[in-house]
């Protein structure tokens, strides 16, 4: 009866109305800091997000934009995936730990301890999205935004120093000198629930078709596949055989009606291992000459983290799930 009671409470319309004034509340842009701190002449601006299901470059892009917000206002930005749950943090290190710091420096040096006693902080609100521009599949479009975006990637995220050695560790010994395709695809929870609003991914014969065509027409030697989605790589692994390369990372096979980060399997698997193996992916498609891929965050990842282009590039824009 108390659940059945609670289910109704979460269905209603009031629920749904009260929930949204607590989160225009609790995630306003607001001042915090002592009166008597640290840094007088600082104004430190904490990125922060409300968004629990987000993956790792979907963070990447929304922290380059309000950290981006915060240089031009005068701030120093500090990004804070440590007070708010995401799936790269274990509920019980909520608080005690940045996971943001797992695979990445902090823009400008400063960390939450660093600013803890300071004057002048303020935290982002979640309205800020909606004011500044988020990088997006423009990247793809606009030669200039995608240079304006690798700037600054390339000037204030940095990648931690263990992550990138050893990317080249697995480099040198999965690539050598050849010259590797990469593809970037996208499946499991896009296949399945094709979430409104987002790119529509390509599937495997689409795939295929490309990736054949510019393999042969460019002379690679190798294809090298990131994908999460174990009924793509079956599918691309029984076409190219031994000319696919890929990493040990965990890829998903289940069907379920929902979002990747609600299903069990990806729920169970250990948060910041989740995190590193999809860098490690993303970190090894910069190192291919070619890329194949679909709109999704990874790929504008791997598109500013390379420092120079593509020799051959090829990107799927099929709009977008209604």
């Amino acid at each position: 009866m108390i659940q059945k009671l609670k289910e109704i409470i979460l269905k209603s319309k009031a629920y749904n109305w009260l929930y949204h004034i607590y989160c225009c509340l609790y995630w306003r842009e607001k001042k915090k800091g002592h009166c008597w701190g640290r840094e007088k002449e600082k104004i430190f601006y904490v990125v922060r997000r409300k968004s629990e299901g987000a993956g790792l470059f979907s963070h990447v892009m929304n922290n380059m934009a309000m950290c981006q917000y915060a240089i031009n206002k005068g701030y120093i930005p500090v990004i804070d995936m440590q007070n708010y749950s995401n799936i790269y943090l274990k509920k019980e290190l909520i608080g005690k730990e940045n996971a943001w710091e797992y695979y990445f420096e902090q823009p400008c040096k400063y960390n939450l301890s660093d600013i803890e006693k300071c004057k002048n902080i303020i935290l982002a609100g979640r309205n800020i999205i909606s004011e500044i521009n988020v990088p997006d599949y423009h990247l793809i479009q606009d030669k200039d935004i995608r240079i304006k975006w690798k700037n600054f990637f390339q000037n204030y995220f940095h990648i931690k120093d263990e992550l990138m050695n050893e990317c080249n560790q697995i480099y040198n010994n999965l690539f050598g000198e050849k010259k590797v395709l990469g593809i970037l695809a996208r499946g499991t929870d896009y296949t399945t629930v094709k979430p409104s609003g987002h790119p529509i991914q390509p599937n495997s014969n689409m795939i295929i078709e490309v990736v054949e065509k510019i393999y042969k027409e460019k002379s690679y030697e190798y294809i090298y596949l990131a994908t999460e989605d174990e009924y793509i790589y079956n599918d691309l692994k029984g076409y190219f055989g031994n000319i696919l390369l890929t990493t040990k990372a965990k890829r998903y096979k289940e069907s379920e009606s929902a979002l990747l980060c609600q299903w069990k399997e990806f729920k169970d698997e250990d948060p910041y291992v989740k995190g590193h193996n999809y860098l490690i992916n993303i970190l090894l498609l910069t190192k291919c000459k070619g890329l194949v891929a679909g709109i999704t965050s990874g790929t504008y990842g791997a598109l500013l983290i390379k420092k120079d282009d593509y020799e051959d590039e090829y990107v799927f824009n099929l709009g977008f799930y209604e």
